[in-house]
């Protein structure tokens, strides 16, 4: 279970938004009062922006006007502690992230940024203290490979022994044969889906006999789309969101001005009686769409 907190000094106060209006119930257990799911708090911050979300909290009365702009978090129980989830409050925004498909298609997109891969491994590769340890490190061989290929460093064989347990989600069988033909960036799109499957559906692993036609045993990984790890979910969405999101204001920034000539944007010279109209060039701040930007998010 989880509550939001909004921070005062070094203390944290709760604050009961299953009293809020708006307010979800998915979870139909007995709650005490301040405890949510995850989900019951994405229902309720996503219906607003960040603003929108503390002037509702101010109306309904569940914090004052003098903690308005205090700092609001999402903290759980760990070990009889309160930990903080860092960074994790998703609003309206993000809202679109949550969506499994929406997020499986960003993080396709997202792959062809070596700059993307690289702060994904950096986030979920298990480090020796735990601290980014992934679900049971089902997803530690797929993000050394996917180290691996962003380095051209790799061998086919291995990279083949690791996909075949996951034919069942691979679009494109031919390139258990033909893999050395494929582009690295093809290589990523798959070792991508494969990562975002283990991350946020619950798996099983078939183990089969050995078979000498495919020179494996056909292992295989079974995915249950019904059931999802709500956390996990959360944490990638936000995370892509942030990634996203961060993207789209720098490429915005650069791009931020453009020259336009104005129509009719006329100026008027007089000279022997006559006048001469003569269009003007101004460079005008705008904002554009970029080419290849995702643009079903803003």
């Amino acid at each position: 279970m989880y509550q939001l907190m909004i921070k005062k000094g070094r203390s944290y106060e709760p604050i009961n938004i299953r009293c809020h209006s708006k307010f979800i119930i998915i979870d139909n257990r007995k709650i005490k009062d301040y405890l949510a799911t995850l989900n019951e708090i994405d229902l309720l911050t996503t219906q607003y922006s960040e603003k929108e979300f503390r002037v509702s909290l101010v109306q309904e009365r569940l914090i004052s006007t003098e903690d308005f702009d205090k700092q609001i978090e999402i903290r759980y129980k760990k070990k009889d502690k309160l930990e903080t989830l860092a960074d994790s409050i998703i609003f309206s925004e993000g809202k679109a992230y949550l969506e499994e498909k929406t997020l499986e298609n960003t993080l396709i997109i997202l792959s062809s940024r070596d700059d993307f891969i690289r702060t994904l491994i950096d986030k979920y590769m298990p480090k020796e203290d735990g601290r980014y340890n992934t679900r049971e490190y089902v997803n530690l061989g797929i993000l050394k490979y996917l180290e691996g290929v962003l380095n051209n460093s790799y061998n086919f064989a291995g990279l083949k022994y690791l996909l075949l347990p996951y034919q069942n989600i691979i679009d494109d069988k031919n390139i258990f044969n033909n893999l050395h033909n494929y582009k690295k960036e093809d290589i990523i799109k798959v070792l991508i889906k494969i990562f975002y499957y283990n991350e946020i559906y619950e798996r099983k692993l078939n183990l089969a006999p050995f078979r000498p036609e495919i020179g494996d045993y056909g292992d295989h990984v079974i995915f249950n789309k019904e059931k999802i790890q709500y956390r996990r979910l959360h944490d990638l969405a936000k995370f892509v969101f942030n990634y996203d999101k961060k993207r789209r204001e720098l490429e915005e920034s650069e791009h931020e001005y453009q020259e336009e000539f104005l129509e009719p944007g006329e100026l008027t010279f007089k000279k022997d009686d006559s006048h001469i109209n003569s269009t003007v060039k101004k460079r005008k701040k705008v904002r554009k769409p970029l080419e290849g930007q995702i643009s079903f998010f803003n």
